[in-house]
């Protein structure tokens, strides 16, 4: 079929970033030897389209981020001490990458929405003593971005008595944070670690015909998806226990704005 109504731009980019150096308060080494700025250099092409009068529009974007003396914060153990603390370690990393986005007004009152980005990145670190006091030597790593997607649905019937609003968006991270540097394994036991996230959450909203009054109801991952999200080790040398936090349970609520 022939793209009617289509229209189409391009844009590109160029931008650079400046983060201050300075002293690490948990790192009495960086009274010496104090951290490097940090200096990023982004670039971006992007193409951007509308099609079939305008009810298809898609948005297409290259970028390469480089970032420069990057500090990085990993739990480590110093020699001379005993128990792990946060330590901001330096590092070089390249990131190259597309995002691609669609929004399809199927009619006018359902729009269906997805985004998602892909990544290659490299990073080198520093070399530095991990949670447990064992030295990492510096290196380079290769790594592709983890899959990651938000589908969105908008449904907005003509009622009678007002208008409603239904929401919906699903979220899908891959985790692959047990393939990071000096990812310690003690983690790999813990039930939700190295999960994916699912995300599913929904709102239908009700706005009378005065548009001063708006009843919202919603609910929050709704798969209930208990992935753990950060794991932390500065107390297993002290302790000899480490621990993780998890996503926010499911949750649901009712809303209420009212306007004078």
């Amino acid at each position: 079929p022939s793209l009617v109504g289509s229209e189409m731009c391009i844009r590109d980019s160029y931008s650079t970033g400046y983060k201050s150096g300075g002293y690490d308060s948990l790192s009495v080494f960086t009274a010496t030897d104090p951290l490097d700025p940090e200096e990023t250099t982004s670039y971006e092409w992007g193409i951007k389209g509308d099609f079939f009068d305008n009810s298809l529009r898609t948005q297409f974007s290259l970028f390469r981020l480089d970032v420069d003396d990057k500090a990085v914060s990993k739990d480590s153990l110093l020699p001379g001490t005993s128990s792990a603390v946060p330590t901001l370690v330096g590092g070089d990393e390249t990131i190259d990458g597309v995002e691609i986005t669609i929004d399809w007004l199927v009619t006018d009152e359902l729009k269906l929405g997805l985004v998602t980005t892909a990544r290659e990145s490299e990073e080198t670190l520093e070399s530095f003593f991990d949670s447990v006091g064992v030295l990492i030597p510096s290196a380079t790593t290769d790594g592709d971005t983890d899959t990651e997607y938000t589908v969105t649905l908008d449904w907005a019937p003509e009622v009678e008595f007002g208008g409603l609003l239904l929401h919906v968006d699903y979220q899908f991270k891959e985790d692959t944070k047990v393939d990071d540097t000096g990812f310690n394994s003690i983690f790999l036991s813990v039930p939700g670690v190295g999960e994916d996230l699912e995300t599913l959450n929904a709102r239908l909203a009700w706005t009378n015909k005065q548009d001063n009054l708006t009843v919202g109801l919603w609910g929050a991952n709704l798969l209930e998806n208990e992935r753990v999200k950060g794991t932390g080790t500065t107390s297993l040398a002290f302790f000899g226990t480490a621990f993780v936090s998890v996503e926010p349970p499911r949750t649901y609520g009712i809303d209420v704005k009212y306007s004078f």
